[in-house]
């Protein structure tokens, strides 16, 4: 835990979010419910080529895949890892 937590505080992030409202239809409730959610980009970097961000890489690729937060069932928590290597 403590590794990986000093791994996440060598990064550098920004976020282009903004919040959503969202409406599902609960099947099991039998009704609309509504849903607040971020839609948007967050940009990971690692300025110091530590190799931290390779190192988080296959727990992030493992949420891709599980998704994350409390409202996966009814399809939120989704997101999806995009490389990109500027040029030198």
């Amino acid at each position: 835990y403590h590794a990986f937590k000093a791994d996440i505080l060598q990064l550098d992030m920004t976020a282009d979010v903004r919040p959503a409202n969202i409406s599902r239809r609960s099947s099991r409730q039998q009704r609309k419910i509504h849903l607040h959610a971020m839609i948007g980009c967050i940009h990971l970097s690692d300025p110091d080529r530590s190799g931290a961000l390779e190192r988080l890489l296959p727990a992030l690729r493992l949420g891709e895949q599980l998704h994350i937060g409390k409202s996966t069932t009814l399809g939120l928590g989704q997101y999806k890892i995009m490389a990109y290597t500027p040029n030198a």
